[in-house]
């Protein structure tokens, strides 16, 4: 479900619902690249199928400058409690406002039917508020996913809230890679890889880690194309060709039209986690179309080649994102790293895969 926050003296634009509808469950047509809905049942080969509703707008009765000294007061005892507390200090402005919201909603709603699974958890919440995001790195008003954890256990409609995203209204009017689009929900969509198990491939610091990145060309890495064949193993999408140390000869059609991808094992183990090499074709159509030769999407057909380690974490893990000893932002050995055909190293210097950067015949 996508529930909307309103603040007070906030000046709501039309048709703001109607907006989100098409965003979140539209067809490609109604956005002009993909809605939430169409990227997934396209990227997962039909196996994700994602619904819901877009709640009425949810006034909290409080301006944003009342949120803002809330949470700046929030980062100023930030370290102190985490040097004496050494435990999970959630932000208390997204509780404020989700607690509010929950306890709203949950008299007009049933939210055990958002619970698929049957887990006992709520599947999402999308909370999208309606003010204008800053891209500072210190502002409360950016786009992300956290997991509701609270001190004491809650229930609404006898479900329990988890994971949850929290993104502006106006990340879908953001330029296009040049193209002229109705609504850019590559935000939502990159925010959905999150609730649905998926890290981070970009580098959070370049001055920790390892810097030998994915290139940018991933909706978990750039906020472009496609998932990566890694992704779509984990998520059950993909059942890759798995090479056990015999001569083989494959016919492989595109990652992103098929499905199709090679995983190539240091020591097979019947586990994807360990350490591998991972082959696709990479195509610039379907997903990858809007921003191919952009930011990290190369523009031609081309064997892409990718060094997996996704070593298991034996340390305790607190999240779904550790599950694995490797990263993209902080370790020295990286999670995901592309094998440039051109062996410059651009990828380090500049972020970004390219053509050169594919195999071709005869490479």
């Amino acid at each position: 479900s996508a529930a909307t926050l309103i603040f007070k003296n906030e000046n709501i634009p039309s048709g703001y619902k109607e907006t989100l509808d098409k965003a979140f469950f539209g067809t490609s047509a109604d956005t002009g690249y993909e809605s939430l809905s169409s990227y997934y049942y396209k990227s997962s080969y039909g196996a994700l199928n994602i619904s819901g509703i877009v709640l009425d707008g949810y006034n909290t009765g409080k301006t944003v400058g009342y949120y803002d000294n809330l949470y700046n007061q929030y980062l100023d005892d930030y370290d102190a409690y985490m040097n004496y507390e050494s435990d999970y200090y959630p932000n208390p402005v997204e509780y404020e406002i989700i607690k509010e919201a929950l306890e709203y909603y949950d008299a007009t709603i049933d939210f055990s039917k958002y619970d698929s699974d049957g887990d006992g958890y709520i599947d999402s919440i999308y909370f999208v508020y309606m003010n204008e995001y800053n891209e500072d790195e210190d502002s409360l008003w950016w786009a992300y996913t956290d997991e509701y954890i609270t001190e004491d256990v809650e229930y609404y409609d006898n479900v329990e809230v988890d994971f949850y995203m929290f993104a502006s209204y106006y990340f879908l009017f953001d330029e296009f890679y040049g193209h002229d689009i109705k609504l850019n929900c590559e935000t939502f969509i990159h925010e959905t890889g999150h609730l649905l198990g998926l890290d981070d491939y970009y580098d959070y610091d370049y001055e920790s880690g390892s810097n030998a990145l994915l290139g940018g060309g991933d909706m978990m890495d750039n906020n472009v194309g496609d998932h990566n064949a890694f992704s779509k193993t984990l998520l059950g999408w993909i059942n890759p060709y798995v090479v056990r140390g015999t001569d083989t000869t494959l016919t492989i059609g595109s990652l992103v039209d098929t499905g199709d991808a090679i995983f190539i094992f240091k020591d097979f183990k019947d586990s994807i986690f360990s350490e591998f090499i991972m082959i696709d074709l990479y195509s610039p159509t379907s997903l990858n179309e809007g921003a191919k030769g952009q930011f990290g999407l190369p523009s031609e057909v081309g064997v892409r080649i990718i060094h997996v380690n996704a070593t298991l974490n034996t340390e305790e893990v607190y999240s779904i994102f550790e599950i694995t000893k490797y990263n993209n932002s902080y370790t020295n050995i990286p999670l995901l790293s592309m094998i440039e055909m051109d062996k410059n190293n651009s990828i380090v210097k500049t972020g970004y895969s390219s053509n050169s950067d594919l195999f071709y015949e005869g490479s």
